[in-house]
């Protein structure tokens, strides 16, 4: 019986992190790109970057009435709040398979994980007592990074909805939508790093 390379393994593991069934609410990502002759199956350690919000560009929706730049930015609270969101959300969800381990150093068998918020899109400003279907949508690009050479071997990127539900535009609703989104990540990742190692 032939085995699969770990080239292959790795494609199809890449197909299941932007499709898998069980994140089905969530719109796929587009793989970007793919280092040819990866093995993904070596990665069993991810360093995760701090999630890059540094040139990410608030879009007020285009009902908005006023789009004044006060209303829209992020906050320094709501950037801190997301980035530790993320690198405690994501480091839970891989850390619930023994087999691997999120790590604060680079090197071999460690893949690099750096995500980057390109652009948000709230539906409602922090001020507004208004219902909306979810906070908004937000542009992604993530990019994955072999840590011992540190070539790049995968970029996926694409729109995703933050929540998918009516509710009361709030700092709660809006930070508990963005925790369901993260935590779907970490699903995604999680399931490339199995799918990876069959």
């Amino acid at each position: 019986m032939r085995t699969m390379s770990g080239h292959m393994r790795g494609l199809i593991a890449l197909l299941l992190l932007v499709t898998a069934p069980w994140a089905a609410a969530l719109e796929q990502l587009e793989v970007e790109y793919v280092r040819p002759g990866v093995d993904f199956s070596q990665y069993t350690q991810v360093m995760i970057h701090p999630l890059n919000l540094e040139r990410t560009k608030v879009i007020p929706p285009a009902w908005a009435s006023d789009q004044s730049r006060k209303h829209w930015d992020l906050s320094a609270d709501d950037r801190a709040f997301t980035q530790q969101l993320f690198l405690s959300t994501l480091t839970a969800e891989v850390e619930k398979d023994s087999r691997f381990h999120v790590v604060p150093f680079t090197g071999p068998g460690i893949m690099e994980l750096e995500v980057k918020i390109t652009s948000v899109t709230p539906f409602a400003n922090r001020d507004e007592q208004v219902v909306t279907k979810g906070s908004g949508e937000i542009s992604v690009r993530a990019e994955f990074i072999d840590g011992a050479s540190g070539d790049l071997i995968a970029v996926l990127s694409g729109d995703q909805s933050v929540g998918d539900s009516y509710q009361l535009n709030s700092i709660d609703t809006n930070r508990a939508n963005v925790e369901r989104l993260v935590t779907a990540w970490g699903k995604r990742l999680l399931n490339h790093l199995r799918a990876a190692q069959r």
